[in-house]
């Protein structure tokens, strides 16, 4: 289970594309649950910045889902053809593999995530707020806020987006600004208690 890290996110920039962001964001929309100690049901809606502007490729699932077979497995077969079909398993397998790093540069979704997002797993946050002049909204994300997603939104968008950040596990927390894509600012530093202390 990872440390969250909480980002109070302003999005600002042309109203058209305030409004546009807005609408993309709420295209994720899904119920979360979960059952307390005292076995009641307890839901709510989130969405995702993230996979509204970068989603994470299907393929890795598809190649997660494929089989494959040790090399102690393999010689442990019963018979030539299942030792056979299971070399073949292995062979497409790989090929899959080689197919997305070739398309997309990595073979595992964690590689992707990381390198794309700056964080192992999408957002969950809160629906975004328009207001006059900017877009406000609050995410989690597993140990890190997602910097290198947000510097592509910003790209995408054309919108800068300014962050605070706070990770309780560890006792950190930050601040950043973006820009035309551009990271102009980013600050961090320690603190104890509740989102800053």
């Amino acid at each position: 289970m990872p440390n969250w890290c909480d980002t109070d996110l302003v999005f600002k920039g042309p109203a058209k594309s305030l409004d546009a962001l807005v609408e993309q964001i709420n295209t994720t929309r899904y119920m979360k649950s979960y059952v307390d100690h005292r076995a009641q049901v307890n839901e709510w809606e989130v969405v995702s910045l993230l996979n509204a502007f970068l989603p994470r490729p299907a393929d890795f699932k598809r190649v997660e889902d494929m089989t494959t077979w040790s090399p102690a497995q393999i010689d442990a077969a019963t018979s030539a053809e299942v030792k056979e079909q299971m070399l073949k398993d292995n062979e497409a397998c790989w090929r899959a593999r080689a197919e997305l790093v070739e398309q997309i540069g990595t073979d595992d979704w964690y590689s992707w995530s990381v390198r794309n997002w700056g964080t192992k797993w999408p957002d969950e946050s809160e629906a975004p707020l328009r207001r006059p002049r900017s877009v406000t909204m609050r995410l989690m994300t597993a140990w890190s806020s997602p910097v290198c997603g947000l510097i592509t939104i910003s790209q995408m968008t054309g919108l800068s987006i300014s962050g605070r950040w706070y990770e309780a596990g560890m006792g950190v927390r930050g601040k950043y600004v973006i820009k035309a894509g551009e990271l102009v600012e980013d600050q961090g530093w320690d603190y104890h208690g509740y989102r800053g202390g």
